[in-house]
């Protein structure tokens, strides 16, 4: 029987590591030095998917800003509130907002952001820290002296492989301002190719998250509608409520924990008003009411370890994660943090030069 090969047996132990193992490892061997290997960074990456609730982790992005209650006033008021530590994501665990904006959704632990300074938009991979400035313009309007991020929405399609980036933008036609839409398959030799978007659709990166090849997002109107955009087939939709029904809003906090779309709704029964939560199956196109929490109902008090940000200012946007075996169904955020988005991490080790 012919014997496996060492190197075949130790890349597949290293693809089961988590990636701060694996950045240091490179300093070990040249051949450990796999970061830069297709196959490996393939395998990684699908292997952090499927991980287990046990291992998997959140990702938050949390805003200094002022107001609201501290810690020790909401703990008086609510005694019964625990903590619950939200571990600042290293090696770049924060930036300042008016200097560097995040201008899209996060997906599998890469995301955009876009300098003020020198208007230029960056693909940033938050598992490693790497930075790397998208070679091509956005075309933005600009308003006055003060620039616009660009509205950008990054996603995986996962029958291809490959990361695809949509660009709504204002342009023009005939003089007259219109949206216009394109889509780019990221790490190709193709260029931008534009897509219809339907006039009645509404999608805000600020507002929307990835999941499962998708991207869905809610506008801020009195009767909500939740947009969506499927990368596979690269079209537009929306979604509407079911039958005595309306959307209230993205409940970002379970949609991360459970993987699946959760929406804040409002039900009418016997002209009677009640909110609840509705989870939606990608699978069989159906919303169903939700009556559990999870992964419990208890909520807390999120602490961020502020004191180990170096010249820590307001406005700052940090970056944290923390387990999401852990984490609890809702967290109150004290004086100075706001909750700006929370989604699954993915920890990516692919190097941005594949794909820039």
């Amino acid at each position: 029987m012919e014997k496996p090969c060492v190197d075949d047996i130790v890349f597949q132990i290293l693809t089961w590591l988590p990636a701060k193992s694996l950045m240091r490892f490179k300093c070990v061997s040249k051949t450990w030095n796999i970061q830069h290997d297709p196959d490996f960074v393939k395998l990684h990456n699908a292997r952090s998917l499927a991980r287990p609730s046990t291992t998997r982790v959140l990702l938050f992005e949390v805003e200094v800003c002022p107001g609201g209650e501290d810690y020790l006033s909401i703990k008086k008021r609510r005694p019964e509130l625990e903590g619950f530590s939200l571990k600042l994501l290293a090696p770049r665990h924060y930036f300042n907002y008016y200097q560097m904006s995040v201008c899209s959704n996060y997906c599998h632990g890469l995301v955009c952001l876009y300098s003020f300074k020198d208007t230029q938009t960056y693909l940033y991979n938050v598992t490693t820290g790497e930075i790397k400035a998208l070679p091509f313009s956005m075309n933005q309007e600009i308003h006055a002296q003060y620039p616009l991020d660009p509205q950008l929405f990054l996603g995986f399609d996962s029958i291809t492989g490959k990361y695809k980036l949509v660009h709504i933008f204002v342009g023009k036609n005939n003089g007259n301002r219109v949206i216009k839409t394109r889509i780019l398959t990221l790490g190709t030799d193709s260029s931008w190719r534009k897509i219809h978007m339907p006039s009645n659709c509404f999608l805000k990166p600020k507002r929307c998250i990835f999941l499962n090849g998708v991207i869905y997002s809610t506008d801020n109107s009195l009767n909500i509608s939740i947009y969506y955009f499927n990368f596979r087939a690269e079209k537009f939709g929306r979604l509407s409520p079911p039958k005595n029904s309306y959307f209230k809003g993205l409940n970002e906090m379970q949609t991360a924990l459970r993987g699946k779309l959760v929406i804040h709704c409002r039900f009418n029964h016997n002209r009677r008003r009640e909110n609840g939560t509705l989870l939606y199956d990608d699978l069989n196109k159906v919303f169903m009411q939700l009556k559990d929490s999870y992964p419990n109902s208890e909520e807390k008090v999120a602490l961020v370890e502020a004191e180990r940000i170096d010249k820590m200012t307001l406005s700052d946007v940090l970056l944290a994660t923390a387990s999401i075996i852990s984490a609890p169904a809702s967290l109150v955020f004290p004086n100075p943090f706001l909750l700006r988005n929370v989604s699954r991490f993915v920890e990516n080790i692919i190097p941005l030069s594949s794909l820039v």
